[in-house]
């Protein structure tokens, strides 16, 4: 417990750097790294750090600190728990969960491949949050089928740890693979546009690069969890299936899988997609200001809908499709953990430590060009653990234009790559909302998520660093 406080003690004490509020944030970091990895309270009691230590440290005051608790993506969250819920209820899930069944074979391996190339795929297209909370009821569903059919307690648990950890990490790679897959990408785009107006990379040109990176990391993420997780699991499928899933279809789940699919279709058409030639153009652009701002979001979406199974009365229940009974199960513990996570990065932001930390390892110019990336790409991927990926590029951005043009190299041999590298963070509970989600499951402990992302942290570095060294040479002519 005193690991944090200690953290913080040293790094004010010792200042790294010369301003005060920049130590200060440093050491409030630490702290929350080692309470998050520790877990010597609850997740959430430590993502109120930054409401208590704002403020007394001078960092922001109250009144900026609280509305970052209350991040649109958090109604995301809360608007896809309620769904979730739903499908859980009237047995949606166990529909679609044994559907994947059929298709794949009963296999673990089969299982989790199936899972993963889903997230993935859909990742692309929607945002990650949404895949997650699309495909975690199924995953349950499957999961507490094997657990019934298992001979083997531990490994059962072992392959649900795996399974969740690989649906959130494929979600998380497979954003990363279009413009539109995460807002760290877009982020990319719009700051590119605006120094060179329709120079920047195509929709196509994009991903040419970011797709093969992507499918590379999903590969390798695949093997290590399933060579990992997969090995002890041991099925006993002459047992009768408990859970009908060719039952005939009932009232109450035909309303939660319409719901469900409009939400999805929703998700995907909510967005203008640059095909190059041709653009969609997503619905979200019939709500904009005065400005041609987006008005409605993805959260939007969410809470209409999981309002909306609050007013449509259930049948063979008394009711509606969603009572007290489902909102009382919000966990809004999780909810302030990634409320404490846009506080820590608006807190990295607002104190420079940001710009701090990079130059510390941007500023020896007389550093090779390849070496540079190496380093500025390792650096991506741990600052991402605990701050946004969209802050964090926006953050480094400005920097790396500037140490581009010192060096006299192609800005998109930095920008390209680092861009990238912010989404695959996959080490903490707060570094995605992936990464949240799987962890509210209440199956996936931080120190498991901690010792696996470590190594898919790495394998990732060395697959983006070869292939920015090679491929993106190619298709950017760096």
């Amino acid at each position: 417990m005193l690991s944090g406080p200690l953290a913080y003690f040293l790094a004010t004490v010792i200042g790294v750097y010369e301003d005060v509020n920049t130590n200060r944030m440093l050491g409030i970091m630490l702290w929350m790294a080692l309470w998050w990895m520790t877990e010597v309270v609850p997740l959430g009691v430590t993502a109120l750090l930054p409401f208590i230590l704002f403020p007394l440290l001078g960092i922001m005051n109250a009144k900026e600190v609280a509305p970052l608790y209350s991040h649109h993506i958090i109604f995301l969250f809360l608007g896809g728990f309620l769904v979730a819920f739903a499908l859980e209820k009237w047995g949606l899930h166990e529909r679609v969960a044994f559907k994947i069944i059929q298709k794949l074979g009963y296999s673990p391996h089969r299982i989790m491949l199936g899972f993963m190339l889903a997230s993935f795929i859909l990742s692309m297209w929607i945002s990650n949050t949404a895949t997650t909370l699309m495909l975690i009821a199924p995953a349950l569903a499957v999961l507490a089928d094997i657990e019934e059919k298992s001979q083997q307690h531990e490994g059962t648990k072992n392959f649900s740890v795996g399974l969740l950890l690989g649906i959130a990490y494929s979600a998380s790679i497979g954003g990363a693979a279009t413009y539109v897959g995460t807002p760290a990408n877009i982020a990319f785009l719009n700051f590119y546009e605006g120094l060179y107006p329709g120079e920047a990379p195509s929709f196509v040109n994009w991903m040419l690069f970011a797709f093969p990176v992507a499918l590379l990391v999903l590969v390798v993420t695949y093997l290590f969890l399933s060579k990992k997780y997969c090995g002890r699991v041991v099925i006993d499928t002459t047992k009768t299936n408990t859970i009908k899933h060719d039952k005939k279809w009932g009232y109450e789940e035909k309303v939660v899988a319409f719901v469900f699919t409009t939400i999805a279709l929703l998700w995907l058409t909510r967005s203008d997609i640059d095909f190059g030639e041709y653009t969609f153009r997503g619905w979200g652009s019939l709500f904009q200001d005065i400005n041609g701002k987006t008005l409605v979001q993805d959260s939007t979406v969410a809470i209409v809908f999981a309002m909306l199974l609050f007013l449509i009365p259930a049948k063979d229940k008394n009711g509606t499709i969603l009572t007290m009974k489902e909102f009382k199960k919000i966990p809004y513990n999780i909810l302030l953990l990634f409320g404490g996570g846009f506080a820590l990065s608006k807190g990295v932001q607002t104190t420079g430590l940001g710009e701090a930390l990079a130059a510390t390892f941007v500023g020896g110019n007389h550093l090779s060009a390849w070496l540079l990336l190496i380093l500025l790409v390792l650096f991506v991927i741990s600052l991402t653990e605990l701050s946004s990926n969209t802050a964090t590029i926006m953050l480094l951005l400005p920097i790396l234009l500037a140490v581009s043009q010192e060096l006299d190299i192609d800005p998109l041999y930095l920008m390209i790559p680092t861009t990238l590298a912010s989404s695959f963070a996959f080490m903490f509970p707060v570094a995605t909302p992936p990464n949240t989600i799987i962890f509210e499951s209440e199956r996936v402990p931080s120190r498991e998520m901690f010792k696996t992302g470590v190594w898919i942290n790495l394998m990732a570095f060395i697959v983006l660093i070869i292939m920015s060294i090679t491929l993106g040479k190619l298709v950017f002519d760096f």
